[in-house]
C-alpha cells in the first residue's frame, strides 16, 4: 500500500463514513487524550466542519479504508449534510452530545477549553482573510498511517477540480504552525496572512503550563487558473483530467 495509484477519491457518505471520520481525526489529533474524551473532542471538532461543507471528498485505499478527507465550503450552496434531514439530525445531535460530554466530564475540562480556543482563534483568523467571501477549504486531513503517499495533494487537486466545475476561480484556507503548513508552500499557494495567536490556558488546575504557547497562524490563497490542467494545445482546461463526484445527498 505504498503507491498513490492505490488511493481513490469519492464523495463522502454520512451513513457509511462518519465513524471512520471520527477515527481518522482521533488518530491524527486527539490520540493523547483518554479515549472517551478524545473521541468526544474528535466529534466536536470534525462535525463542526463537516456540517458546513458544500463539498466533501474521501480518499480511500483498495480495501475501502479512509485514508484522508477534504471538506470545503463554497459559500454559495447548501451544506451537503442539510440535504438529508436524517443525516443533518444525526450530525448535529452527535456534535451537541460530544460538547455536552466535554462539559459534564470533569476530566474533559482542559480538552473542552483548548478545543474552544482553537475554534475561536480560527474565527478571528478568518476575519483577517482578505477574501473571506471566496470558497474555503475547511478541513484537509490525512491519516498518520498514510503519510508521504500523495494523498493530501490528490485531495487538494480533487477539491480544486470540484470548485472549477462549480464556477469558482479562487479559494483560501486557514492553518497554523502545529500543522504541516509547509505542504501549502510546496503547492505554491500564496501566504497572505501570518500572525501569532495565543493558545494559552491560564489558572486551570492540573494543566501542564509548559504547553502554553503562541502559534503562527496562516491564511493561504490559491488562484485556480494557476493549477488548471493543461490540454494538448497548451491551454488551461476548465475541467479536471479525472471526473470529480457530483455531490447530491449523504
Amino acid at each position: 500500500m505504498g503507491s498513490q495509484a492505490q488511493i481513490h477519491i469519492r464523495e463522502f457518505n454520512w451513513q457509511q463514513d462518519w465513524r471512520d471520520l471520527l477515527q481518522l481525526i482521533y488518530d491524527s489529533w486527539f490520540f493523547d487524550d483518554p479515549p472517551l474524551i478524545g473521541y468526544m473532542s474528535a466529534a466536536q471538532f470534525g462535525l463542526h466542519y463537516i456540517s458546513q461543507a458544500t463539498t466533501c471528498l474521501v480518499a480511500e485505499n483498495d480495501e475501502g479504508k479512509m485514508m484522508g478527507l477534504l471538506s470545503l465550503d463554497n459559500k454559495v450552496d447548501e451544506p451537503i449534510i442539510e440535504r438529508s434531514k436524517w443525516s443533518s439530525w444525526q450530525c448535529n445531535s452527535l456534535e451537541r452530545l460530544a460538547l455536552c460530554g466535554l462539559y459534564l466530564f470533569p476530566k474533559a475540562k482542559i480538552s473542552r477549553l483548548f478545543n474552544a480556543m482553537f475554534i475561536n482563534n480560527y474565527h478571528k483568523l478568518r476575519k483577517l482573510a482578505p477574501h473571506a467571501q471566496w470558497p474555503e477549504f475547511l478541513l484537509l486531513i490525512v491519516s498518520p498511517h498514510a503519510k508521504r503517499m500523495g494523498i493530501g495533494r490528490k485531495l487538494t487537486e480533487a477539491g480544486e477540480a470540484a470548485l472549477r466545475q462549480q464556477g469558482f476561480g479562487h479559494y483560501y484556507l486557514l492553518t497554523d504552525s502545529s500543522c504541516d503548513y509547509q505542504f501549502y508552500d510546496r503547492l505554491q499557494m500564496e501566504r497572505v496572512v501570518d500572525v501569532a495567536m495565543d493558545f494559552t490556558l491560564r489558572h486551570i488546575e492540573g494543566y501542564d503550563h509548559y504547553l502554553n504557547s503562541y502559534l503562527r497562524c496562516y491564511v493561504y490563497e490559491q488562484d485556480l487558473s494557476r493549477t488548471a490542467p493543461v490540454d494538448a494545445a497548451g491551454a488551461a482546461s476548465s475541467t479536471a483530467p479525472e471526473a470529480v463526484p457530483v455531490l447530491k445527498t449523504i
